[in-house]
């Protein structure tokens, strides 16, 4: 398992643990886009295909900020307000 954008591969010792046999046949591959982050100027990387993994910048802009609208969550980012 990849965290996109970082050289780091995470061993299948990490993924069996985390998960049971049940839920790892329930688990889809997704493709990835690893965009540009356009607020630290940093390059993404290739796309990836991975179960399991970080959501990206614009991500979580996107998903939190329907939660951000409707009520205070301090531990937040700046970035997603």
């Amino acid at each position: 398992m990849r965290i996109p954008g970082h050289q780091t591969v995470m061993g299948n010792d990490a993924y069996n643990a985390a998960f049971s046999v049940a839920d790892q046949d329930r688990i889809i591959t997704a493709n990835l886009s690893n965009p540009d982050n356009a607020i630290w100027g940093t390059e993404g990387g290739n796309d990836t295909n991975d179960k399991v993994f970080c959501l990206n910048v614009d991500e979580i802009r996107k998903y939190y900020s329907l939660v951000i609208k409707t009520t205070t969550h301090p531990g937040l980012p700046a970035f997603c307000q």
